[in-house]
C-alpha cells in the first residue's frame, strides 16, 4: 500500500520487534498508517508472569527465547531500546497499534505492556486478545477458524488505517 500515509508496518514476534525498531526509525522520515503487530517482542525480562506460565509445552518456550536472545545480541545490549522497544525513553508520536497477543504465550504481558506504553504516550492502540490461541497462531490461520478471524481483523485495519491516510 502506497502513498503518502498509507503505510503499515507490521510482523509478527521477532518480525514484530522489528516493525517497532521500523517504526521508531522512521519517525519524522514517513507517514506509517498502522503498526500491526502479533505477538511482538518488545523485551528481554524473562522473568514476566506470562513466561513463568507458558514456558512448558508451547510452541515458543522460554528456553527457545533465551537460545534466541543469545543468538542475537550479546547479553550487554538486551536492554538497548532496538532490542526491547518497550523500554524506548519515548514513544509518543508513534503511529497507532494494532497488537495480538496470544493468550498462551510466553510473549504475552510484555506485548500488552508495549500496548500500555504506547497508550501511555497518547498513541491510538487496539489489542486483541487471541483467547485459547498459542504464539504462532496468525501461521495457522488456514487450520484454525479463530486464528484466521483474528488475522482478518487485522486486514480490516490495515485497510481502515490506510484508506483513511
Amino acid at each position: 500500500i502506497g502513498g503518502p500515509g498509507r503505510l503499515a508496518v507490521a510482523g509478527d514476534s521477532a518480525g514484530g520487534n522489528l516493525a517497532t525498531v521500523a517504526v521508531a526509525r522512521l519517525a519524522g522520515r514517513a507517514q506509517v498508517a498502522l503498526q500491526c503487530l502479533f505477538y511482538p517482542v518488545t523485551d528481554s525480562d524473562f522473568t514476566r508472569p506470562s513466561y513463568r506460565a507458558h514456558s512448558q509445552g508451547m510452541p515458543l518456550t522460554d528456553a527457545d527465547m533465551d537460545w534466541f536472545f543469545r543468538h542475537y545480541a550479546p547479553p550487554s545490549l538486551w536492554q538497548h531500546p532496538d532490542i526491547a522497544p518497550v523500554r524506548r525513553d519515548d514513544l509518543a508520536g508513534h503511529p497507532p497499534a494494532w497488537i495480538a497477543v496470544a493468550e498462551h504465550d510466553v510473549l504475552h504481558d510484555e506485548a500488552v505492556a508495549y500496548a500500555e506504553r504506547l497508550r501511555a504516550a497518547g498513541v491510538p492502540v487496539t489489542v486483541e486478545r487471541a483467547m485459547g490461541l498459542p504464539h504462532g497462531f496468525a501461521r495457522m490461520l488456514n487450520l484454525i477458524p479463530e486464528a484466521d478471524a483474528v488475522v482478518t481483523r487485522a486486514a480490516a485495519e490495515i485497510r481502515r488505517r490506510c484508506a483513511a491516510a
